[in-house]
């Protein structure tokens, strides 16, 4: 990826057909995550139980041009997780795949 170029850390998303190719396992030590959505999909089980997983949710932006076609997304960082963000993680993930 490119962010190894940069010292960014690896993308994480449920959107589109990533979900498809997501890892199983992070480094250890994930106490932050910026999570980007749109208004459309607050209610997402993945967005409530991020919320739940972390202790502080900040927003920290949004897109509020009317033209653009991210037009009210909002952009959270979550902080403090409550526990192993990989346990979390894996349940998130082992959920998707069941769908598949």
């Amino acid at each position: 990826m490119i962010g190894d170029k940069f010292g960014l850390p690896e993308p994480i998303s449920f959107s589109e057909s990533y979900r498809f190719w997501l890892p199983d396992i992070f480094k250890d030590g994930i106490n932050e995550v910026v999570y980007v959505i749109g208004t459309d999909a607050m209610d997402s089980r993945n967005f409530k139980n991020t919320k739940n997983f972390f202790t502080e949710m900040i927003e920290v932006g949004n897109v509020n041009d009317s033209l653009a076609i991210e037009y009210n997304t909002k952009i959270y960082l979550f902080r403090n997780p409550k526990g192993d963000f990989n346990v979390f993680w894996k349940g998130q993930t082992d959920y998707l795949k069941e769908r598949q």
